[in-house]
């Protein structure tokens, strides 16, 4: 966008809606393009070239400036099972959330869930809602017309907590002009979103889309204290009840393969800006890829970086680390472990084409390319997965 005039580079747009949202004219709609992902489309003859789309574009908006040097960084892990099991890894943001709306009357929460058929952000009111914003979402988030409300509760004076991936918390900032002090964020260490046209045409090749009920990538051992694993989940209706759930390994699935291999994100997270430490969100959480470093930090459990950014990060966790078991991370040493705390992922020169190979092959012969065929032992392993510690499933793995 120069001077005033709209000019969409769909490298760098990371479709967070901030133009529709803004343009009072209506020239500015979002559509899906032939990746799968939504970007504005203009209509010129609607456009007044006044520039308020300008001022709330990610890609526009000036530097960002955070104090790194007054940052706290923990591994973490909730003391609340039922909200941990439910969780990728240590539970973090859930529990943060649960007492959010517990300790401010008329709070709301704001996150990514599975809904009408679409991953997308939505607004939960109380806490027996908060299992509708757990668990990963490898796929990019339908922001809709969420900023909007979220600025009314905003005005009316109630406490809103968001989360969200990092380019989504500095567009929420940027729509309401940073004003508010009674919103609260939380950023996520995000490695890159995938199409969801492409996990759309994933999806159906198991089942009826319309009748997907829930989607997860992650799973842990109800039974044992457990690390995460990597398993795509589909329940859905059309699947009879005595068996409604379908679950395939990372490896196995051509959607899940092809994200962890980092083949299928937005052009715009290969060059992502938020990918340091000069983190938006007033908390960031994700993964601790350093754990090993802490082994005695509950060495089988999956466990959460919980970094401090602000005043308000400080603030939530106070009243949120009662419910918390943590210890002091070393931060350096994370960013070391984990390059999206330093540095974006490198687009692979696969992905130059990608896009135009899924939309023009059939999703076996995508999954015969990309994805490792099915077979008994992996059925097995799912089995044990759920009902043995990982230590003696980790040793009969290595055994085999």
């Amino acid at each position: 966008m120069i001077n005033n005039h709209i000019n969409v580079s769909s490298d760098k747009c990371i479709g967070c809606r901030n133009c529709e949202l803004i343009c009072n004219c209506g020239a500015v709609k979002f559509k899906t393009d032939t990746e799968g992902f939504l970007i504005p489309v203009i209509d010129e003859k609607k456009c007044l070239h006044c520039g308020k789309c300008i001022k709330v574009c990610c890609i526009e908006a000036d530097e960002r400036k955070v104090e790194t040097n007054q940052q706290k960084a923990y591994i973490a892990i909730s003391k609340n099972k039922r909200l941990y099991k439910r969780s990728a890894s240590g539970g973090i943001f859930s529990t943060i959330a649960y007492d959010f709306l517990s300790e401010n009357e008329g709070a709301v929460v704001c996150g990514a869930a599975f809904s009408s058929g679409e991953v997308c952000h939505i607004i939960i009111r109380n806490v027996d809602e908060i299992s509708l914003l757990q668990g990963s979402k490898y796929v990019q988030s339908n922001l809709n017309s969420v900023f909007q409300e979220i600025k009314q509760y905003l005005i009316s004076n109630k406490r809103v907590l968001f989360c969200g991936t990092p380019c989504q918390v500095y567009a929420l900032k940027l729509f309401l002009k940073g004003k508010y002090s009674n919103l609260f964020t939380i950023d996520l260490i995000c490695h890159g979103v995938p199409s969801p046209g492409f996990l759309r045409k994933d999806i159906e090749s198991y089942t009826d889309y319309k009748k997907v009920e829930d989607i997860q990538f992650r799973k842990k051992n109800p039974l044992f204290e457990s690390k995460s694993g990597f398993f795509f989940t589909i329940d859905s209706k059309e699947i009879p009840k005595r068996k409604n759930r379908i679950m395939i390994t990372s490896s196995r699935d051509p959607y899940f393969s092809m994200f962890m291999n980092g083949l299928t994100f937005r052009k715009a997270c290969y060059q992502c800006q938020f990918a340091n430490l000069n983190r938006v969100g007033d908390i960031t959480i994700g993964d601790c890829d350093s754990a090993s470093y802490y082994p005695k930090f509950h060495p089988e459990a999956a466990t959460s970086t919980v970094i401090l950014n602000s005043q308000k990060g400080r603030y939530l966790w106070e009243g949120s680390k009662k419910s918390i078991d943590f210890c002091h991370l070393d931060l350096v040493r994370e960013s070391e472990n984990n390059h999206q705390l330093s540095y974006p992922f490198k687009q692979p020169e696969k992905r130059v084409n990608i896009y135009d190979e899924i939309n023009n092959t059939e999703i076996d012969i995508l999954r015969n390319k990309y994805a490792k065929k099915r077979n008994f032992k992996e059925r097995i392993i799912i089995i044990l997965f759920f009902l043995l510690p990982q230590k003696f499933l980790r040793k009969w793995i290595r055994t085999k």
